[in-house]
């Protein structure tokens, strides 16, 4: 008997003590709400939706840049033929507030967009992948949404400049890669909202 009583006191002080480090974790790391997946027909096309609890503002870091108003689900097709920037800008977009379907290059860009044209608010594409560039890709996208807008962005450039390696008539605005998320989020904000950047 003074095994067990030894032993059930060793219980309660360490299901007290897990109680104790679970609430200071959730004080400390703000917990994540999950991300609702939803699949399409195939294996290749996914459709990305913040559930409905995480519409509430959340805590962002601060920043030289201020972030803008947060996103009223507005869907956005992110083109881009590496995974993790897909993963890492679809996070960031579906914490502020916007849906998201990805592809991974051009050609399956425009299988996606043809389904959800009617939809898309905004297309942000790489420009150099393979199977239709970003370029080429939003060429065949126009005729089907000629006022669809256009977000280009790359991790080259053009003779340092910071300026877009693409045409150079183009009017469509473009971010050079590593962008930080503000800088991203302020950009689609003035591409979807252009009069409420005006001063």
């Amino acid at each position: 008997m003074p095994d067990n009583s030894a032993l059930i006191l060793r219980l309660l002080i360490l299901a007290t003590f897990g109680g104790l480090l679970h609430l200071l974790l959730r004080r400390i790391i703000p917990a994540f709400a999950p991300v609702v997946v939803g699949r399409n027909r195939d294996d290749l096309r996914f459709c990305l939706k913040p559930p409905g609890a995480s519409t509430a503002s959340s805590p962002r870091p601060s920043s030289a840049t201020p972030f803008p108003p947060r996103a009223n689900g507005e869907l956005i097709l992110l083109v881009d033929d590496e995974a993790s920037v897909r993963n890492l800008l679809t996070t960031v977009l579906l914490n502020h507030g916007y849906e998201v379907i990805i592809a991974r290059d051009g050609a399956e860009g425009v299988a996606v967009f043809s389904e959800h044209k009617d939809r898309v608010a905004l297309i942000i594409t790489d420009i150099f992948m393979p199977k239709n560039n970003g370029r080429s890709f939003v060429d065949l996208i126009r005729p089907l949404r000629p006022d669809i807008r256009v977000l280009f962005m790359s991790g080259l450039e053009a003779n340092g400049s910071g300026r877009d390696p693409g045409r150079k008539s183009s009017s469509d605005p473009f971010l050079l890669k590593p962008f930080k998320p503000a800088a991203l989020l302020n950009t689609i904000h003035q591409v979807l909202h252009p009069d409420s950047t005006k001063a």
